[in-house]
């Protein structure tokens, strides 16, 4: 999975300047959003290990949580899913629907 580290799907278009584009950090996110959906309360180590994605960014994307989508639970190193995910993913449906697919034949 080292082609999350930067932009590995091409959704933004040419002259796309009123659309929102898609970043790198926004295809971490939405990864890391698709993987947790298939635990409720996981792990940060179990994230890095189905991502791909190194302790260091995976450490800023939770603390930064810039789209409010992660939530610490109870444990060290714990994570959950905000409401907020739930009802953004589908804003960024195709983002969605590619990395879902990703996370959906990883095993575990």
């Amino acid at each position: 999975h080292q082609e999350i580290n930067g932009i590995s799907v091409d959704l933004n278009t040419p002259g796309s300047a009123k659309k929102k584009i898609i970043t790198a950090y926004k295809e971490s996110c939405v990864f890391i959003g698709c993987v947790m959906e298939k635990k409720e309360n996981i792990s940060s180590k179990k994230i890095r290990q189905q991502t791909g994605l190194d302790s260091a960014k995976l450490t800023r994307i939770f603390k930064r949580n810039y789209y409010g989508w992660f939530e610490r639970s109870s444990g060290r190193g714990m994570y959950l899913l905000s409401g907020k995910w739930h009802e953004d993913k589908l804003t960024h449906k195709e983002l969605y629907d590619i990395y879902k697919s990703k996370a959906s034949g990883i095993t575990e």
